[in-house]
């Protein structure tokens, strides 16, 4: 009995893939693989194409032939539009910068200790990283305007309108 076929009970039950023709299993993962990209694709692909036509064809799905690059001549001539492209590239660059400074101490001290402390700090890191910023709390906007208001003695409204 060869080390693929043996089991708990000396013999292998034939699976969904030893059904297949042979190659079936490789282009079954092909052709899965194939369906995902296109599904995460075809969404930037289609608003691509999107912004790419004249603002009276959008609605005309399957009718347009007219392509345009005026959108977005017309959106980058705009000082605000560039304001918050290079506000956008600073920032990121920092938060970049400055989170690479503290995970490679951090990744240092963790391959350097061993122990309780370690794997604690190493868990906490880890959970922070698996849950989404949003989720637990602190990306909240709401909460972090209300407490800088509550510092600097404002009124805080949570909706827009009141």
């Amino acid at each position: 009995m060869t080390a693929a076929t043996a089991t708990r009970g000396g013999s292998r039950t034939p699976g969904f893939f030893d059904a297949l023709a042979p190659g079936g299993a490789r282009a079954l993962f092909f052709l899965s693989v194939a369906a995902i990209l296109f599904l995460f694709t075809f969404p930037v692909f289609w608003l691509v194409l999107t912004s790419l036509k004249p603002g009276w064809e959008v609605f005309y799905v399957h009718r347009s032939i007219e392509f345009t690059w005026g959108n977005y001549v017309d959106v980058l001539q705009e000082e605000i539009v560039l304001d918050a492209f290079i506000n956008s590239f600073v920032i990121a660059t920092a938060a970049t910068i400055l989170s690479l400074a503290v995970t490679v101490s951090s990744g240092y001290m963790l391959s350097r200790f061993r122990g309780p402390i370690a794997n604690t700090w190493f868990g906490t890191i880890y959970l922070f990283r698996c849950i989404p910023y949003i989720s637990n709390g602190s990306g909240s906007s709401t909460a972090i305007s209300a407490s800088c208001c509550r510092m600097s003695r404002c009124t805080f409204a949570s909706s827009p309108g009141s």
